[in-house]
């Protein structure tokens, strides 16, 4: 296990990469969001609540000077920010996936699919359309050019029609 310090530390220099120091320019600038990004991976680390990293924050002088805290954060701040980086989290993976491209030949969703892709290449089966004297609704019929037997799927007015 990491110990907390180690992790305060590397915590801030990849928020100073990946975000904003400040998430408005209005704020009041009382505690970056490289501080309370690195606060939010400690209380995980830690495993406790934000009352509980409140109060080890109180304790531990090391911990408050790595983080460069002047004043330790009330748990409702750590709490709101916590849920304001997950929220923007979760927005760029949704961005991601939405200009991620769609790899060729996957399979696509069946409300999209309104014909075959036109990758596929014709095998040895191929569709014929068989429609019914009766005035019935069509079916689908697969022929193998090896063979000469046409299959068809049974249905009630076929069977009623074969009986008779």
């Amino acid at each position: 296990m990491k110990s907390p310090l180690e992790l305060a530390r590397r915590a801030m220099a990849e928020a100073g990469e990946a975000i904003p120091q400040y998430s408005s320019r209005f704020s009041r600038h009382d505690y970056t969001q490289h501080q309370l990004y690195a606060l939010v991976a400690l209380r995980r680390l830690l495993k406790t609540d934000y009352r509980g990293l409140e109060a080890t924050l109180r304790d531990w002088t090391e911990l408050r000077e790595a983080l460069g805290l002047v004043r330790v954060p009330d748990h409702s701040t750590i709490q709101r920010a916590a849920r304001r980086l997950e929220a923007a989290a979760k927005a760029r993976r949704a961005a991601k996936r939405a200009s991620t491209p769609r790899r060729p030949g996957a399979p696509m969703p069946l409300f999209d699919r309104t014909k075959a892709p036109a990758t596929e290449a014709p095998g040895p089966v191929a569709d014929a359309e068989v429609a019914s004297d009766a005035g019935h609704s069509s079916t689908t019929a697969r022929t193998d050019p090896g063979t000469a037997s046409v299959s068809m799927p049974a249905t009630a007015s076929t069977a009623a029609g074969n009986a008779a």
